[in-house]
C-alpha cells in the first residue's frame, strides 16, 4: 500500500492538510508518496520514543504504554506542538481500536464496501467493555450511499 493521504475530491483543487503517520517501525519506504510527493512537508511520522528513522521529515517520537502509542500524549504534542486540533483517521484496527477505548473521538465514519474477505483482521479490536451501560453510543446516524458502498457517519454522545 502506498497511500496518498490526500483530499481528492471532484471538482476540487487537491490538497494536503497534515498528514500524520503512527508507525512502531520507524524504517519506512522514503520512497513513499507520503515522503516524496508534493505534500511531503504536510507530513509528520509519530514513532516509538528513542527510535531512529532515515526518513527526512517532521518526527514525533511517543511513547509506549501496553504495546500501544501513549494517544493522550501524541494529541497533546500535535495541539501544542504543531495547532493541530482536529483529525480524520484513516487507520487500521490497532489504531482505531486505541482511539475508541479511550473515546479520543467525537465522530466516526466507518465505509462499507461489497467484498468480503473471510477470516482477516477485524476493524475494531477488544474494547474492554463488559455491560450494556458502558458501550459507546451515537447520535446524528448518517448513512450515505455512493458507487456500490455505504458510508455510516455518527457523532458519538457525550
Amino acid at each position: 500500500d502506498n497511500p496518498n493521504l490526500t483530499v481528492r475530491l471532484p471538482n476540487k483543487e487537491i490538497k494536503a492538510i497534515k498528514r500524520i503517520v503512527i508507525s512502531k517501525e520507524p524504517d519506512l519506504n522514503p520512497d513513499s508518496n507520503l515522503f516524496t510527493d508534493e505534500f511531503s512537508g504536510e507530513t509528520i511520522l509519530v514513532i516509538p520514543k528513542g527510535s531512529n528513522t532515515k526518513i527526512h521529515t517532521t518526527i514525533i517520537e511517543c511513547p509506549i504504554i501496553d504495546d500501544a502509542f501513549d494517544m493522550d500524549y501524541l494529541f497533546k504534542v500535535l495541539y501544542s506542538s504543531n495547532g493541530i486540533t482536529s483529525i480524520y483517521v484513516e487507520g487500521g484496527s490497532f489504531t482505531l481500536t486505541e482511539l475508541l477505548k479511550k473515546k479520543l473521538f467525537d465522530r466516526i465514519s466507518i465505509y462499507i464496501a461489497p467484498k468480503i474477505l473471510g477470516n482477516g483482521i477485524s476493524t475494531i479490536g477488544e474494547l474492554d467493555i463488559g455491560n450494556m451501560k458502558d458501550t459507546i453510543e451515537f447520535n446524528n446516524i448518517e448513512y450515505k450511499t455512493f458507487d456500490q458502498n455505504i458510508k455510516f457517519t455518527a457523532v458519538r454522545k457525550k
